[in-house]
């Protein structure tokens, strides 16, 4: 059928047509204004989509001229270095062990040529009650390395959990905390003393990097990622003395203020960056100490991937609620603490400016083909080539190359912030799940 312009209808009524009669005239009219009426819902879902979308990009174009103002007045300014003494502290690392029965060999090697005084050490590993291969591991590492190293077992219900448990039994006046995969250099703990030779420290946040990062592209990409947080977001907050979240791995806090708050959460996805959080209500900033790191293994597989960074997000969104609420107190800082819990729902607006560029039919939307193009390079590929370019001073064909990989995994890690947004939105359980690992295997693969 036809469509009438509904600027025939009078000329129409004025024609003596046969068979015709009011009725049908009114029901023309009808069918008229029901199509005027639809064309204008339809405009304005188009224009206040257009609004949202703008809204948006005004928004993720803010946050990000706030980070690039920290990142270029926080890299400017430098540490100063302090006074060695030979005064050691006394230090307990806990160290949290689940069906990663391949990962314990590395952490086992690594300890064996720790340079500290073993009167001052003790190691923890908490085991959870199902991993009856780690346990037997574990105590035979102790047997053969005497009464410095303390095996305990819990109830296997998440890192958070046996953080606890290895709290409650540490002597140590610093706790550690590394995950299972890590390989510790030998001087790691005399520099940790050192550190915690001034009193106005309380918590330190040491660098991770992988020891697996030529596995694939994925491994590749994380470590790119890993690389890029902490020189270009860690380390300008670290300077600035701004809330600095703990990453999980290569950590370490005074026993009695760690007491004091509480320990960490059992609730908490993300426990690391909910004691980070209780430390600064508390008036306590933790500091980067890029001197202090050890390695560890990136994720190199989608799987194990995907449950990680999806966790992760959802303990952000968790948080968030409890930054908001802070505002109140007018504090500037936790203004910048909710942008950064926010960090998924900017994702996943990000992604949704992204789609919505590539399906709008527009030529007068708010972002053109041109603005995806920028946005998609500021998102993703600036990060790796400001930390190639400010900390390798090269960059090369193979970096390069590395763009179109690098806009597709931002893609992915929008697009599972999104789902992490949506299960939020919804309130879908999730619980703590460890991150699966390859340990000795991973290593063997990547040399």
């Amino acid at each position: 059928m036809g469509i009438i312009n509904p600027a025939m209808v009078p000329m129409l009524k004025s024609m003596d047509l046969p068979y015709s009669n009011n009725s049908s005239f009114s029901h023309l009219n009808l069918l008229v204004h029901k199509r005027n009426f639809e064309e204008m819902v339809l405009e304005l879902l188009i224009k206040f989509t257009q609004t949202l979308i703008s809204i948006a990009s005004f928004i993720l174009t803010i946050t990000m001229i706030y980070n690039l103002i920290i990142f270029i007045i926080g890299c400017k300014r430098k540490r100063i270095a302090e006074s060695r003494s030979i005064k050691l502290k006394k230090i307990s690392l806990i160290i949290p062990v689940k069906d990663e029965i391949n990962s314990l060999p590395l952490i086992f090697e690594s300890l064996k040529y720790i340079i500290y005084p073993k009167n001052l050490l003790e190691v923890i590993f908490v085991i959870s009650k199902n991993s009856k291969q780690c346990i037997e591991a574990c105590k035979e590492f102790s047997r053969e390395n005497g009464g410095w190293i303390k095996v305990l077992v819990d109830e296997g219900k998440g890192k958070p959990s046996a953080l606890n448990l290895g709290l409650r039994h540490a002597n140590g006046d610093i706790i550690g905390v590394f995950d299972v995969d890590s390989i510790l250099p030998k001087d790691i703990l005399l520099k940790v003393s050192e550190v915690f030779l001034n009193e106005g420290i309380i918590a330190i946040q040491g660098v991770t990097k992988s020891y697996n990062e030529n596995k694939n592209f994925l491994s590749k990409l994380a470590s790119i990622e890993e690389k890029a947080y902490f020189t270009l977001f860690l380390k300008p907050r670290s300077n600035l003395s701004l809330f600095l979240p703990f990453t999980g791995s290569c950590l370490f806090i005074k026993k009695d203020f760690l007491l004091k708050i509480g320990g960490w959460s059992e609730t908490a996805l993300a426990e690391d960056l909910e004691v980070a959080l209780k430390l600064f209500d508390n008036g306590i900033k933790i500091k980067l100490r890029p001197e202090i790191s050890c390695q560890h293994e990136v994720t190199s597989k989608l799987t194990p991937y995907l449950i990680q960074r999806l966790r992760w997000f959802r303990g952000y969104l968790q948080l968030l609620s409890r930054a908001l609420k802070k505002l109140t107190t007018l504090n500037p800082h936790w203004i910048d603490i909710s942008i950064i819990l926010a960090s998924p729902i900017l994702l996943s607006l990000s992604l949704i400016i992204f789609l919505y560029s590539l399906i709008s039919t527009n030529t007068n939307m708010p972002i053109n083909f041109f603005k995806l193009i920028a946005w998609s390079l500021l998102i993703a590929a600036t990060p790796a080539f400001l930390y190639l370019t400010f900390k390798l001073r090269r960059i090369r064909l193979r970096t390069i190359l590395l763009i179109p990989a690098a806009i597709a995994y931002w893609i992915l890690e929008s697009f599972i912030a999104l789902i992490a947004l949506i299960m939020s939105l919804f309130r879908l359980k999730i619980e703590w799940i460890r991150t699966p690992k390859s340990g000795i295997s991973e290593l063997m693969d990547n040399e």
